[in-house]
């Protein structure tokens, strides 16, 4: 599977290759890819599932995007659009930047208390920078370095 250019969340490593995982309604967790790899059954909506056992130890990685845009720190998640969504993060004081900050460099907020300002950018605008870190975790569904019994 072609990883985006901006991997956000939680990976599973199978045969080398890094996959998306998460939950399905009933919380179990699978990994999914557009094309079939061995132990991947044919899924929903074109794409090839693995369910993952609960016992199964399997290496992980955890994908985070933050960055500036015209200098104000910010979350950066992509979308399934090809866009990237962006969120004023707060600084290591624990301020964001002003409102009015925000507004001048094109950021919405629609007026609810408690909702984020936003922004959604194209991955090469030139007023953003993200970087983008990875970082190995234990498998979310092994709890506390162990699997559950």
């Amino acid at each position: 599977m072609r990883r985006p250019a901006y991997p956000n969340g939680q990976f599973v490593i199978i045969d080398g290759e890094e996959f998306p995982v998460g939950r399905d309604r009933s919380g179990r967790y699978c990994a999914w890819s557009e094309h079939a790899h061995p132990g991947f059954v044919a899924g929903r909506h074109h794409m090839f599932d693995y369910w993952v056992s609960d016992n199964e130890w399997l290496e992980c990685v955890d994908y985070r995007n933050h960055g500036t845009y015209r200098g104000i720190a910010v979350h950066v998640s992509p979308n399934g659009i090809g866009t990237l969504v962006i969120t004023p993060a707060r600084e290591s004081n624990g301020s964001r930047a002003p409102d009015d900050v925000l507004e001048e460099a094109g950021f919405e907020w629609d007026g609810r208390p408690g909702e984020p300002w936003i922004k959604i950018v194209e991955p090469d605008d030139p007023d953003m920078e993200v970087v983008t870190t990875r970082a190995p975790i234990d498998p979310p569904w092994i709890k506390n370095g162990e699997a559950p019994s």
